[in-house]
């Protein structure tokens, strides 16, 4: 919005801004994947433990990302990283719910 109002002035590709955003997407998107990554080669897999440390590493990364988002831009710090947390918790809840509508296993 505020390119539209031309209040910034971006020299920026676009195409780079792509691709550094495809980057962290799969960068940060991988994340809460290491637990089911690390556990498929082992015996009795325990599939409520791999995703109680899944949830658990996206709530710290969620937090994290607000947390720095705030030290980059000068906000506050604990408000970024929960609103950050809440709504990534959020977009978590209704991808499960839409999984759960559609019985996608």
């Amino acid at each position: 919005m505020l390119e539209e109002l031309g209040l910034v002035d971006s020299d920026s590709s676009p195409f780079w801004n792509g691709v550094v955003t495809l980057g962290a997407f799969v960068l940060f998107g991988f994340i809460p994947l290491i637990p089911y990554v690390i556990g498929a080669g082992f015996e009795g897999n325990d599939k409520d433990q791999y995703l109680a440390w899944s949830l658990s590493l996206g709530c710290i990364e969620l937090f994290s990302l607000g947390f720095a988002k705030a030290l980059l831009i000068g906000l506050n710090k604990l408000k970024a990283g929960l609103e950050t947390l809440i709504l990534g918790g959020i977009a978590v809840a209704v991808g499960y719910g839409i999984g759960v509508a559609f019985q996608v296993k």
